[in-house]
């Protein structure tokens, strides 16, 4: 059975028996659902769910699957992430994104809600004050940004949040108490250092708190970029500095032990990986828990009773789990879940305030993701819907992790999706590079364009190329200054891979990719114009130059200072790393696809690029979508980009027989 939310109503549909075999349209449809977390209670469910160009929020009714509440802002503007503050009453926060390439940046805004629709209220923000969940009012505007630091859903009228000012010049953020439902503030202390803006999210803090919600670890970063750590002294209400670390140590919180002993931190100080650790806060004493040597530390998919991690997983090709409390009965209950979704990604998103309830995300390569509610009394899971009923995983092609050496010895991971029913033999390839590109990575999952493409025949390569995250620190900062060498040959040494183990057909090769992907396809195609038939830009960025000047990421001081850290700083640099420079070397078509209304990677890229190919009388076909941003929002739009992709790859590097949608063993 099926929940569907939109347009502020909800309907139960019966799965098709016999599906049909997917097209273009289901592979370019948006989920029906992106997260749920449950109340402290277990009365109700908060989901966010995609709505014309935004993200909303709706609350669901646990017993009677019936919606109680929605909410949803203007253009942009989006419901970044949400909180339970009671059982009650949610606290939502803020996002502005650019289109769906793009994550929804947290603008410092916060929203209240009560689960029946009644108590909205702007809590914080530079607007004033939102009226109906849309419009700006009010005059309450306060120009500085505030985060969630813990929603303490014991108490529920109060939350503890971190305010950073705009106009103070000194680094500095201040912690306050909020009360949810009217916005008033009482202060609980100040940290002397900027705000690490990368550790605001859930599960990676900048600042956690003991079971009462104060304060008692925090970190701070420096004007050199250096990270600080700091512990609070609750009797004199006083931050003292405990560890400076180098500079571009990896460092987030994830939490602290009940009995406040013990806190727990991810960091790769002492390495290049990031791993779990844990810090003694008598002796300051740091531990290593678990760490793998190829890869980042990933996440922790469940928690004992007293908030210690009993589980922490890994993405080094498939998903890997190391237990850290073994005969914890958290540890036992997923063991137990990992065996009743085999070869499934299990992951716990949400819990109840005494742990009995939880709510339990499964998916895998073929399956985009199922959401249940396991009930611990019961020992029981219950199907509660799925974002996309409407792709069988047993029609999905697999995709298999692969580890690949690049020409100068250094070791790449990615994978292979190869058409179901169907031997990776000498067939048609697609390389299709992952966007980002820094920090960014492709993991074993589900990926819509990788299985359309794989639907219709073709073998799909992702390359985790330098520059990519969740490989170590010096894996991601050899992409620094790499954009047009380094990063491209990883992909070319992977395709040779390919050609030479017998997957890939040499002669029939095309590259396709979006934002940053983009980028690469073309780049590719003009570094190697003899091994690369073809190219596929979304939304690419084809003119470094222009690129460092016109995108919006060069409106903001880190977004520059980003800009001549990671991709060149002199003009000279960034011209010999665009591609637009070296069009005389391409020898195959380009498929241009780009939005008129994009701010981060902007239209006169795409136009740029076609007045060039008109100069050099270059092949090309031209797919301006009016209206959009960075990514599709319209499906038709998706659509219509994919059936293009589907006869541009058939004209250049040949059809792939189709494979049989037969299930999968």
């Amino acid at each position: 059975m099926v929940l569907l939310l939109a347009a502020g109503y909800c309907s139960v549909l019966a799965a098709d028996a016999t599906p049909a075999a997917p097209t273009a349209a289901d592979f370019g449809r948006q989920p029906q659902y992106i997260s749920a977390k449950i109340s402290p209670d277990g009365r109700y469910l908060a989901i966010r769910y995609p709505l014309k160009d935004v993200t909303a929020l709706g609350i669901i009714d646990v017993d009677s699957r019936k919606i109680t509440a929605t909410l949803s802002f203007s253009h942009q503007q989006h419901v970044a992430d949400v909180w339970w503050v009671s059982p009650k009453r949610v606290v939502v926060a803020m996002g502005k994104s650019f289109g769906p390439l793009d994550q929804p940046a947290l603008t410092g805004e916060l929203y209240g809600m009560d689960a029946d629709g009644r108590g909205k209220a702007y809590l914080h923000g530079y607007q004033g004050g939102i009226d109906a969940g849309t419009h700006i009012s009010g005059s309450r505007r306060e120009y500085s940004a505030a985060y969630m630091v813990d929603p303490m859903p014991q108490d529920p009228d109060h939350a503890l949040i971190a305010v950073v000012s705009w106009r103070n010049e000194s680094p500095s953020y201040q912690l306050y108490q909020l009360d949810v439902n009217k916005g008033t503030k009482q202060t609980v202390s100040s940290i002397s250092a900027n705000y690490l803006s990368w550790g605001l999210s859930s599960e990676r803090k900048s600042v956690v708190t003991d079971v009462m919600g104060q304060p008692r670890y925090a970190l701070g970063r420096n004007e050199d970029g250096t990270v600080n750590e700091y512990l609070h002294d609750l009797q004199t209400q006083k931050w003292t500095l405990v560890q400076k670390n180098e500079k571009h140590t990896q460092i987030f919180l994830l939490g602290l032990s009940d009995d406040a002993r013990t806190l727990f931190l991810v960091s790769d100080r002492g390495g290049d990986r990031t791993c779990l650790r844990s810090r003694d806060l008598v002796n300051l004493e740091l531990k290593t828990l678990a760490c793998n040597e190829r890869v980042d530390f990933s996440g922790v998919p469940m928690l004992v009773g007293d908030r210690r991690p009993a589980v922490v997983s890994f993405d080094d090709g498939r998903p890997l789990v190391d237990f850290i409390e073994r005969d914890s009965i958290e540890a036992k209950l997923y063991k137990t879940l990992l065996k009743s979704f085999p070869d499934q990604r299990v992951d716990i998103t949400s819990t109840t305030l005494d742990g009995r309830k939880m709510v339990v995300s499964v998916s895998s390569d073929r399956n985009p993701l199922d959401y249940y509610l396991f009930d611990l009394n019961r020992m029981k899971a219950d199907y509660l819907f799925s974002p996309r009923p409407w792709i069988d995983p047993q029609q999905m092609s697999p995709s298999t992790p692969i580890d690949v050496k690049a020409r100068d010895g250094r070791l790449l991971s990615g994978y292979l999706t190869s058409p179901s029913g169907i031997r990776p033999e000498k067939r048609p390839l697609v390389v299709m590079p992952h966007g980002g590109p820094h920090g960014i990575r492709d993991v074993w999952e589900w990926d819509p364009w990788a299985q359309y493409l794989a639907s219709l025949g073709y073998a799909v390569l992702q390359v985790n190329y330098r520059g990519s995250g969740g490989y170590g620190w010096t894996f991601l900062h050899d992409g620094y200054h790499h954009w047009g060498t380094t990063m491209q040959d990883d992909l070319s040494d992977a395709v040779a891979w390919a050609v030479q183990a017998g997957i890939a057909d040499r002669g029939r090769i095309c590259i396709m990719g979006g934002s940053y992907g983009g980028y690469a396809a073309l780049m590719s195609a003009v570094k190697e114009p003899d091994l690369y038939r073809c190219a596929i830009g979304l939304a690419g960025v084809y003119d470094l130059v222009t690129q460092s000047r016109d995108s919006d990421i060069a409106s903001s001081r880190l977004g520059r200072e980003y800009l001549n850290e990671a991709v060149g700083a002199s003009d000279d640099e960034l011209r010999t790393n665009s591609p637009i420079t070296y069009l005389e070397r391409l020898k195959g078509p380009v498929l241009i696809a780009h939005g008129t209304a994009d701010e981060r990677v902007p239209f006169s890229q795409a136009k740029e690029l076609r007045k060039e190919l008109d100069r050099l009388s270059k092949s090309y076909v031209w797919m301006p979508f009016d209206g959009e941003e960075h990514g599709f929002y319209v499906e038709d739009n998706h659509v219509k980009f994919l059936e293009a992709v589907k006869v541009f790859l058939a004209q250049n590097i040949g059809t792939a027989s189709r494979p049989q949608m037969a299930p999968h063993p």
